[in-house]
């Protein structure tokens, strides 16, 4: 459930939500890091917020998780677009 409110609040677009977003996420990866799409939704509202530090981070944890996954990558690289 968190990850699906995360979702939401960063599908706004608006930054006051990122930090919605990013809450909401906290106490998900709190109990389960290794859950792919609360790290890229985490990516997406720390990109959200354009801080990509920390949106790299979260991306590279979602690329560890599932390696081949092309959708981390392409977020991953529009930080750097």
């Amino acid at each position: 459930p968190h990850t699906v409110i995360a979702q939401y609040y960063v599908q706004t677009g608006d930054k006051a939500n990122a930090d919605k977003a990013i809450a909401a996420l906290t106490a998900g990866l709190k109990n389960d890091p290794k859950n792919y799409y609360a790290n890229i939704i985490m990516g997406d509202a720390y990109f959200l917020k354009n801080d990509g530090s920390y949106a790299a981070s979260y991306y590279n944890n979602a690329a560890n998780i599932e390696p081949e996954n092309p959708v981390t990558y392409w977020r991953k690289g529009n930080i750097y677009a």
